[in-house]
């Protein structure tokens, strides 16, 4: 089993390389070279956001950039994903990261500054539970980053300021997936960097309680500054205590309230409206468009209007009231999203339901 090796510096006549941070598989078919300054980097942001707002703090992403050919990957630059957490401090994107990762990796492919690199896949933070990709993780990588060998680390960090990686490679297999690989990645603060309060990490060196000869002893506390402390300490313990009790109390009636209060009846707006329950599912070579022909809606059904968008094209077809009661129609696709709307004319009037289809991007390199 390899573990990751520090690099030095080469001195001499020739430019020295940049320091770099080695790894290699298990099995010695991957090799990863980070760049040193980067997987510092890294490390730095993820320990950021571990002592971010809240309890726990929150979980960080980004870009990993470089260059791989075969099983050999260079990771020389980076940049940060955006994730307002609106769905909690975990690393969940919302409807407006997802469009805003799509635009950053294209503009990543034209920066003038990235010259030679592109996307070799992504890293996120994991400040709970295990480092095992999760299903909306699973699904960003294979919408984003279905390139065979791309890669998705997930990081650990401690509030220690080290951080453990494990490093997953994407396969097209059937089904696709992440294969985890060994060894783990430990990510060590750099000699002198700052931890998350600002201060180095390298260890201080210890303090004397007092400086003297060896036969001097420890000054003397007065009383004043021996027993201060024990009591500041017990007048805070007390007022805690007080502050509990006093809400419990007040939730506990509060909840009494809420048991004695009579029942609240509420008065319908008016009747449920009729659902037509349209769904999409994907066939071999075709989309099956179906709905439910039980519902109140369809039994005194006249006619009705089944309307396709594909890719910016529109296919109507008029439905007689046979048709409705079947229930199916199959629509032949064109391996894309698709968006379909079924109006149905009845006795009180037009019913209209919409339905959307958005497939998986399939893997389109071959290893």
């Amino acid at each position: 089993m390899a573990d990751p090796a520090q690099e030095e510096p080469v001195s001499g006549r020739e430019p020295a390389e940049e320091p770099a941070l080695i790894w290699t598989a298990s099995d010695a078919a991957t090799t990863i070279r980070f760049s040193a300054a980067v997987i510092e980097q890294i490390r730095s942001e993820v320990v950021r956001a571990l002592h971010g707002m809240g309890r726990g703090g929150i979980e960080a992403g980004g870009l990993l950039l470089g260059k791989f050919e075969d099983d050999n990957y260079l990771i020389d630059a980076w940049r940060p994903i955006r994730c307002d957490h609106s769905r909690g401090s975990s690393f969940l994107l919302s409807d407006r990261d997802v469009a805003t990762l799509s635009c950053q990796i294209e503009a990543v492919q034209v920066d003038p500054l990235l010259e030679g690199r592109r996307v070799v896949g992504w890293f996120v933070s994991h400040t709970r539970g295990g480092l095992a990709p999760r299903i909306e993780e699973s699904q960003v990588h294979m919408r984003h980053f279905d390139a065979t060998g791309s890669l998705l680390l997930t990081i650990q960090p401690s509030r220690s300021a080290e951080a453990e990686a494990i490093i997953h490679i994407y396969e097209h297999d059937e089904p696709p997936s992440l294969v985890p690989l060994d060894p783990p990645l430990p990510i060590l603060p750099a000699p002198g960097a700052n931890g998350p309060s600002g201060q180095s990490t390298d260890p201080a060196p210890p303090k004397l309680p007092w400086l003297g000869g060896p036969d001097q002893a420890p000054p003397e506390r007065s009383f004043r500054k021996r027993w201060l402390p024990w009591v500041a300490g017990s007048a805070g313990l007390a007022f805690i205590a007080f502050s509990v009790f006093t809400v419990r109390a007040q939730r506990r009636l509060a909840q009494e309230a809420v048991d004695h209060a009579p029942p609240v009846h509420i008065e319908p707006s008016g009747p449920p409206r009729p659902l037509l329950s349209v769904h999409l599912n994907r066939a071999s070579d075709s989309i099956e468009i179906t709905w439910d022909t039980s519902t109140a809606a369809l039994a005194g059904a006249r006619s009705g209007i089944l309307t396709v968008l594909d890719r910016g094209a529109t296919f109507s077809r008029n439905m007689t009231a046979n048709e409705l009661k079947l229930g199916r129609i199959d629509y032949t696709r064109s391996q894309g999203e698709i968006r379909v709307r079924l109006s149905v004319d009845t006795a009180a009037g037009r019913l209209t339901e919409d339905a959307h289809y958005e497939p998986f991007r399939l893997p389109s390199q071959s290893r």
